[in-house]
């Protein structure tokens, strides 16, 4: 489990053995990792204060075992530029925050990637109205034309009724 308001960093893990027995499927959790009193270090980095492991063995807690961080220091001395992400060019990379997806490329940054995506949503969008206006057009010519047709048709009746008077 994950928290937006702390960068989703985990706050919980959980994991579980599966098995058949008598031919039915049977879920036994192994083990609950829990991460408490998260601290914000620098860039958004959250850490945990304190892990509790709890280890089960059919359900029932075997063990626990907790370990308390303290002077925890993140990176001292070492810029962010140190760290860069390799992403491979051309490789796929979705971001399920905004929902959107990009291609990895060298000459793009992110942010004129994520305009570009945003732009061809529009050009989606731009497209999707004018094909909808045009099919609202046809329909109102349709049912011009259809009127015109019971407008004429009625009048040859009309016609038709006086001659035959």
């Amino acid at each position: 489990m994950v928290c937006p308001e702390k960068n989703f960093s985990v706050v919980q893990k959980e994991c579980y053995r599966t098995d058949f027995s008598d031919g039915h499927l049977v879920r036994n959790r192994t083990n609950l990792v829990r991460f408490d009193g998260f601290r914000e270090y620098n860039n958004s980095l959250w850490f945990p204060e304190k892990c509790i492991d709890e280890s089960f063995y059919e359900e029932k807690l075997t063990v626990v075992q907790s370990v308390v961080f303290r002077n925890v220091e993140v990176n001292i001395g070492i810029e962010d530029n140190t760290f860069s992400d390799i992403i491979p060019d051309n490789a796929i990379v979705f971001d399920g925050v905004k929902g959107l997806a990009y291609k990895q490329s060298d000459s793009l940054s992110i942010d004129s990637l994520l305009k570009e995506t945003v732009k061809s949503k529009r050009v989606f969008i731009y497209r999707y109205i004018s094909i909808i206006s045009g099919l609202v057009l046809i329909f109102i010519v349709l049912v011009i034309k259809y009127r015109l047709y019971l407008k004429d048709k009625r009048e040859r009746e009309n016609k038709t009724e006086e001659e035959t008077k």
